[in-house]
């Protein structure tokens, strides 16, 4: 009895002693299982191993990155806003330059025309109205020579006119209109109480003062002798009537310098004419360079708001899309 007790009890301690060895094995393998895993995956992966009886296992690593839908027409657009933006730098580089140019041109005008206008134009105005006063005063000079002369020549010297004489100057008849003219002048001049010496004296400080009269020495003596000759016949002393002797040189050196002045005094018209001309050529030119400059300018301040209008449409799209733009 006793000895079955004792068997019975001997299988119960060695199923109790199985079992706690048993579950000792189960734990140790699980934590070789746990630190296996661990150093799987904190190791680098490993290569198959021919003769190695294990296997090395992969572990791939995911990353998860935001990506921003591409839009191909946002990127177009700004390319040709800057497309724009290049060509309107051309034409506003163009037309810059031709503005300049253009400039350099309105300035080399307005240099000429200032040229022009003085002091050359108002030198040879000044020399022009010069010699029309000189001419003015010989032609009436020349007159006054006549009258004396003719004076001279009929011995007319007393103070009181003969009435028979100006009637005889009327008793023209049939006479032209001109000779009728020249008559009623002498008439005029001989009923006048005239000084010829002061007209005269008034020419010789004329051509003392004359820059531009030739010979004018010679016609200074010339009107010198013509008055000896005159107070001469005008005293009594010289009965010989006629012409004085002079008179037909002095009338000479006379004519010749009135036609010298004329032709000078026509030339000068006809330079002042030509400045004329080029001067108003000139003020046609200018007029038309500050057309051609306003447009200039006007097509410049479009290109200039063209060029405004596609930055600002840039700056917009870059705004609008900041992942695909590289500033």
């Amino acid at each position: 009895m006793i000895y079955v007790d004792l068997i019975s009890y001997l299988d119960s301690y060695y199923d109790s002693f199985f079992l706690l060895i048993m579950m000792a094995f189960i734990i140790s393998k699980l934590g070789d299982l746990n630190m296996m895993e661990n150093k799987e995956t904190t190791s680098p992966p490993k290569a198959i191993d021919d003769n190695s009886e294990h296997v090395s296992k992969l572990v791939h690593q995911f990353y998860f990155v935001k990506l921003w839908p591409i839009d191909q027409d946002s990127i177009c657009k700004i390319k040709v806003e800057e497309n724009v933006v290049k060509k309107m730098n051309q034409d506003i580089s163009e037309i810059t330059e031709s503005i300049t140019k253009k400039m350099s041109e309105k300035e080399h005008l307005g240099s000429l025309l200032s040229r022009l206008n003085y002091p050359r134009r108002e030198h040879i105005k000044q020399v022009a109205a010069s010699k029309e006063k000189v001419l003015k005063n010989l032609d009436m000079i020349l007159e006054v020579l006549c009258l004396m002369n003719k004076k001279a020549k009929r011995g007319w010297f007393v103070e009181e006119h003969d009435k028979n004489n100006f009637n005889s100057l009327m008793l023209h008849g049939n006479k032209s209109l001109i000779e009728e003219k020249r008559i009623l002048r002498d008439i005029n001049f001989l009923q006048k109480d005239v000084d010829p010496f002061k007209s005269l004296e008034v020419l010789k400080k004329t051509i003392r003062s004359s820059y531009y009269l030739k010979n004018w020495k010679q016609l200074l003596k010339e009107i010198e002798i013509f008055q000896i000759q005159y107070m001469e016949r005008a005293s009594g002393n010289d009965y010989v009537k006629g012409n004085i002797s002079n008179f037909e040189s002095l009338k000479k050196i006379m004519k010749d310098q009135i036609k010298v002045l004329c032709d000078e005094s026509l030339r000068n018209r006809r330079e002042l004419m030509e400045y004329g001309t080029r001067i108003r050529h000139g003020l046609k030119e200018v007029e038309g360079i500050n057309g051609e400059l306003c447009c200039l300018k006007g097509k410049l301040s479009e290109k200039n708001k063209l060029k405004g209008e596609a930055y600002q449409k840039i700056l917009k799209l870059k705004k609008l899309y900041p992942e695909e733009v590289r500033y």
